[in-house]
């Protein structure tokens, strides 16, 4: 008799299909290359939901701010409970409106500072109230507009200093005055360009250090704003970076990235650029990473990892490279002990229910082999106007709930819509109707 389990959760909506049609799951997920954890499909940590974590940051107390461009929202986490608590969004705090949240950062005084890229702004928020107040804008202090910024960082002085995805260049920001001064650019410093930048961190003596998406980590000179590389394909031993996406600095100065085409967390040496993969598919145990984001360091030295596939907090164990999540409102993994999981042969895209749909309707698909998954939703123009999963999923049944909204949380026009799965070496996508 097939013994089914379904769970169905608030947010994620991930349905899980179980059954005896094998004789040991152990036995199965071997074969697929799927890992086992010892914790059953469980969220961690109670609050607000994540749905597109970016940033993280440690406040003086060790609670940690995340940053989430899904809900627009500042959350503060609890290190050991992983309970999540609103610091400021819609509803919480005073000041212009959240449009789309990238990087944070503490200052001094306790203060937070975040990007937002929908406002090309840095805002700095109240960690008590949640109140907002613009830092820099295009119409508050002088200087380059901001086009498309992401990661911040906090120089020993107080200022502030951010990277310009579309500018490629390094920005100093006043943190009272909000002017803005161009550190290194294409005009600005020599040495090699700077292209797709995401994250910024500094380093002990003052440099810059960036993960530059072109594969590769630059010093920024914070006074002439030349740039010289640290570690890439032809600096430095080991393991290649595929895609880099953040960075930190460690207490010894050492450098740790994330890869989120590698799925890893690499170590970096700042002089001679070796690298050393301290957790990924072959290093460490826990969770496997799904879609990697901002990095920081705790106290202690342990890691801290946003994963944007896992809506999570990864904490990774800086020597082991273990994975324990902290705090997650997705399921996270399969319990060994249960009878067996029924994989379907193909990839699959079903028809959303209901529809047509409001305030919201389920999307289910199915996967055959554990890989890189991607579940969006499309006008019928093309233009993406939410991404439901993106990153490595498990081989099975899976469903998810899309609210009708964008990715900036407001509700979409009545209408006809395209959602999509891709994966691997295929596209499938069908309608849906959204009605108000």
């Amino acid at each position: 008799m097939k013994n089914q389990f379904i769970m169905n959760l608030k947010k994620g909506y991930l349905m899980i299909l179980l059954h005896s049609k094998f004789r040991t799951l152990s036995m199965m997920l071997l074969l697929l290359g799927i890992s086992l954890s010892s914790s059953l499909f469980a969220q961690v940590g109670n609050g607000p939901v994540f749905d597109h974590p970016w940033g993280v940051a440690i406040e003086a107390d060790g609670s940690l701010v995340v940053t989430d461009y899904g809900i627009d929202a500042v959350v503060r986490v609890d290190p050991v409970t992983g309970d999540r608590t609103i610091i400021s969004n819609a509803n919480t705090g005073a000041g212009p409106a959240i449009s789309h949240l990238f990087g944070v950062a503490v200052e001094a005084d306790g203060n937070l500072v975040v990007v937002d890229d929908g406002l090309n702004a840095l805002l700095r928020v109240d960690p008590v109230t949640g109140d907002r107040t613009i830092i820099s804008d295009a119409s508050t202090g002088s200087g380059p507009g901001l086009s498309e910024p992401e990661g911040i960082a906090v120089e020993a002085d107080g200022n502030l200093v951010l990277v310009d995805n579309d500018l490629h260049a390094v920005i100093r920001v006043d943190p009272v005055t909000g002017d803005r001064t161009i550190v290194s650019d294409a005009g600005t410093g020599t040495g090699v360009s700077l292209s797709s930048t995401y994250s910024i961190a500094v380093e002990a003596d003052g440099n810059l250090v960036i993960a530059n998406h072109q594969r590769e980590i630059v010093r920024v000179d914070p006074v002439t704003g030349d740039r010289t590389i640290i570690s890439d394909a032809t600096t430095g031993s080991g393991t290649g970076f595929t895609g880099l996406q953040a960075i930190a600095v460690e207490a010894d100065g050492n450098l740790v990235v994330t890869d989120f085409l590698r799925l890893a967390v690499d170590r970096v040496d700042p002089v001679t650029g070796d690298r050393t993969t301290i957790s990924g598919a072959a290093s460490g145990s826990g969770t496997t990473f799904s879609d990697l984001f901002e990095i920081a360091v705790e106290a202690d030295g342990s890691l801290l990892v946003v994963d944007q596939g896992l809506k999570a907090l990864v904490r990774v164990d800086p020597i082991t490279g273990d994975r324990t999540i902290i705090s997650s409102s997705l399921v996270t993994s399969v319990n060994d002990d249960l009878a067996g999981l029924e994989i379907p042969q193909n990839y699959a895209l079903s028809q959303n229910y209901p529809n047509p749909f409001n305030p919201s309707t389920t999307i289910t698909y199915a996967v055959p082999t554990a890989g890189a998954v991607k579940l969006a939703i499309y006008n019928l123009s093309g233009q993406l106007i939410q991404t439901l999963h993106s990153g490595v999923i498990a081989a099975g049944q899976h469903s998810v709930v899309w609210q009708g909204t964008d990715f900036n949380g407001n509700q979409v026009a009545s209408g006809v819509y395209i959602y999509r799965l891709e994966g691997i070496n295929i596209v499938l996508s069908r309608k849906l109707t959204f009605m108000k």
